[in-house]
């Protein structure tokens, strides 16, 4: 009976092993000759115009292409599919790396891996420009909208708890200017960007958080992160120049 048991447990973790896959190794992505990126839509990190991707982004994922030797195929699949990153079921069986402006978090990092840091933000409060709210203890009370699985729900839980929670940043605007939200946390590297170009919309000046923003790929992938590590390095200061200042 014994003997049967171990037979059984071997022939369980083997079938664990094979169903377990991992993302593809820099080699792989190199014989394959492409490399498959998931990035988030959101200006100015990846935006459409004129038929064409632009963002910063989107400057990275080619920057990164270019110094690995292959070609780069770009897919814009939602953020919730992008959370996939950090799923431990997650097999990465559709994109190899990932960015979309992903918070560097210790509990995301257990699941996947992450490149060194290629932007700095912090999570902030967007209104409408007549708002009344003047400071975030105002916001008790009010609904204030916040992607959903994201640092910015977490922050806005604990200003009110009226969260509505959006698929994506202009499906937030959107609840702002049509009176469904009085408040949106986000990104604060966005959201400056957004109030420069967009007079409807005001700040709070408060940064609710420090973060860091890291390319996100599988575990077990030391030669492909310490290439994208590289490109980051290289890249961040810039890239930053040329999309913030």
């Amino acid at each position: 009976m014994r003997k049967v048991l171990s037979v059984l447990c071997v022939v369980f973790l083997s079938l664990l092993m094979v169903s377990q896959v991992y993302g593809a190794t820099l080699k792989e992505i190199q014989d394959r000759g492409v490399i498959k990126v998931a990035l988030d839509v959101t200006e100015p990190f990846c935006y459409e115009e004129e038929g064409q991707l632009k963002g910063l982004e989107v400057d990275m994922a080619n920057a990164i292409a270019e110094a690995i030797g292959v070609k780069l195929e770009i897919g814009l699949p939602g953020w919730e599919n992008i959370t996939k990153a950090w799923d431990p079921n997650y097999d990465w069986s559709d994109f190899d790396i990932a960015m979309g402006a992903i918070t560097i978090t210790e509990e995301r990092a257990k699941v996947c891996d992450f490149s060194d840091w290629y932007f700095m933000s912090g999570q902030m409060v967007i209104l409408p420009k007549d708002s009344p709210v003047q400071s975030p203890d105002q916001l008790k009370g009010r609904k204030v909208a916040a992607l959903k699985d994201s640092v910015c729900e977490e922050v806005a839980s604990q200003l009110t708890d009226q969260v509505v929670l959006v698929s994506s940043v202009d499906e937030g605007y959107e609840k702002l200017l049509n009176g469904e939200a009085d408040a949106m946390v986000y990104d604060g590297g966005f959201l400056q960007y957004k109030v420069k170009k967009d007079p409807r919309f005001r700040l709070l000046d408060e940064k609710f958080t420090r973060e860091r923003y890291g390319v996100a790929m599988p575990k077990n992938t030391p030669e492909l992160k310490a290439v994208i590590d590289e490109v980051v390095k290289k890249n961040r200061k810039e890239l930053f120049e040329k999309w913030f200042k």
